[in-house]
């Protein structure tokens, strides 16, 4: 797993999307790392962290779900936390 946490920090964002695929499939374990790329500047691949994270089930993934829900600008990152968290639409609360 430190190869892929590594290749988080690649400059190429279809790698970290790469990393970040068969991050969500180590489990727990690895939900720090997948969320240390949860604010990248690249949408696509805060969707895959969002994705990634989800499927990891760690302990506090939810929590930090809820908490780029909160501050997400982009409205198909916002679509796919909500839909990790269950909820109908990703719209910002007014």
């Amino acid at each position: 797993m430190p190869f892929l946490a590594r290749a988080l920090g690649h400059a190429d964002a279809e790698v970290i999307k790469a990393a970040l695929l068969a991050l969500g499939e180590q489990g727990p374990a690895a939900e720090l790392a997948i969320a240390s790329v949860l604010d990248h500047a690249r949408w696509d691949v805060r969707s895959g962290a969002v994705k990634a994270l989800a499927r990891a089930l760690g302990p506090q993934a939810t929590s930090r779900l809820e908490e780029r829900l909160a501050c997400e600008a982009d409205p198909s990152v916002r679509e796919a936390i909500a839909s990790s968290l269950g909820e109908p639409r990703g719209e910002r609360p007014s």
